[in-house]
């Protein structure tokens, strides 16, 4: 059964006044950071990456044993079903490998993650770009901008972070 639907159907106007996009903190924190993540992702992409598997190779990387996807996610501050999404062509694509729970944590049901060889190749030829995006940005922003943007981005994150602990958010 097809469904007709009439294109000249009056719309209800909301009971309040909608805010301006413009005046949402929220939005535009999400257009700077899908910007900053776009420079990123373009200098990475010749690696076959985008900044936030970077940033999970180079995490995974600095730890000092493999790692749980929840504890991958805390480290990254994203979701674990998300960061399960990240990991997935990752894995498939040999840059990851899940290990025996069993062996490194005693907890047969854990797969954590682990760096394989051909990864740590991946990322040390994928560090030169991220280092070229970061001096771009530097460059776009101008050194004062960018270490105002940076100081403040620390300080909002500490009084969310205070926040959302509170509120029992994270």
């Amino acid at each position: 059964a097809a469904i007709s639907v009439h294109m000249h159907a009056k719309v209800e106007p909301l009971p309040v006044a909608l805010p301006a996009p413009e005046s949402s903190t929220c939005a535009k924190v999400r257009g700077l950071a899908r910007r900053l993540t776009g420079l990123y992702d373009v200098a990475l992409s010749a690696h076959g990456l985008t900044v936030i598997q970077y940033a999970a190779l180079a995490t995974l990387a600095r730890a000092s044993d493999a790692l749980p996807v929840a504890e991958l996610a805390r480290r990254l501050q994203m979701e674990r079903t998300t960061t399960t999404r990240l990991v997935a062509p990752l894995l498939a694509g040999g840059l990851l490998a899940r290990l025996d729970g069993r062996k490194i944590l005693g907890d047969g049901r854990a797969r954590p993650l682990q760096l394989t060889s051909k990864g740590r190749r991946r990322l040390s030829a994928a560090i030169p770009a991220w280092r070229r995006a970061q001096h771009e940005v530097g460059k776009l922003l101008g050194a004062r901008l960018r270490a105002m943007l940076e100081r403040t981005a620390d300080a909002a994150d500490r009084a969310l972070v205070a926040a959302c602990l509170k509120q029992g958010v994270m």
